[in-house]
């Protein structure tokens, strides 16, 4: 994108590791807590020289802000918006415990884990 000029507006959601395998094997599985990136870096440095634009967004208003901002600019442009861990939407929530179930029996996946080291 940055080699041919373009000038997307990129979303980059930052719930600081796996949200979706929190919900389904645990929200303190310790595979789901990754290293956490610069996003709002990657731009600059990729960019070449070029005008890049980023911004770090953890509210509402911070959104507001940035997206007044990109309005009127006319480059490429990352915005991370930073989530809490389990910010979730309530389906996925309920289906997470019948995904676990369904993959590592009734007693989830410690159970499965446990069996495995007997």
């Amino acid at each position: 994108m940055l080699r041919h000029d373009f000038k997307p507006i990129l979303f980059v959601i930052n719930n600081f590791g796996y949200t979706i395998e929190r919900v389904i094997l645990g929200p303190h599985s310790a595979y789901n807590e990754i290293q956490n990136w610069s996003y709002t870096q990657l731009p600059a440095v990729l960019a070449d020289g070029r005008k890049v634009a980023s911004y770090r967004v953890s509210t509402e208003e911070e959104l507001d802000r940035a997206l007044e901002e990109i309005e009127s600019n006319n480059r490429f442009t990352l915005v991370e918006l930073v989530m809490e861990k389990l910010d979730a939407p309530a389906g996925l929530r309920r289906m997470g415990p019948m995904i676990a179930e369904y993959d590592f029996g009734e007693r989830g996946p410690q159970a499965a884990l446990d069996s495995k080291l007997k």
